[in-house]
């Protein structure tokens, strides 16, 4: 209701503010996961979801939660994590740069 009185008036749509039915798990998760990424670790989808469950289990309100894709979307978008594929494209630099040019040059 108080993000209705608080839109700009003529305003058709109100966004309103995700929430989350475990937030203090959720927000444990988020510093985690902000720690790792810090000291370069690469953090996957799955590693997310087995760590929010052993966080519910430390709380005994694991039966209720269920890990699903849904739940992991809502989190990603409430938080703003976009994880990226890695590729392989760009990572091997060739050793001898000199001669690669050298070749490039002559075949031009």
């Amino acid at each position: 209701m108080r993000e209705i009185r608080n839109s700009r008036k003529g305003r058709k749509r109100v966004q309103f503010e995700p929430t989350s039915q475990y937030p203090a798990m959720e927000d444990t998760l988020h510093k985690e996961y902000r720690t790792l990424r810090k000291q370069g670790i690469k953090v996957r989808g799955w590693w997310f979801k087995a760590r929010a469950k052993q966080l519910l289990q430390a709380t005994q309100l694991e039966s209720q939660f269920k890990c699903s894709n849904a739940w992991f979307d809502g989190f990603k978008r409430r938080y703003k994590i976009s994880l990226r594929r890695p590729t392989n494209k760009a990572q091997h630099i060739p050793t001898d740069k000199r001669e690669v040019i050298r070749s490039f040059h002559q075949k031009i």
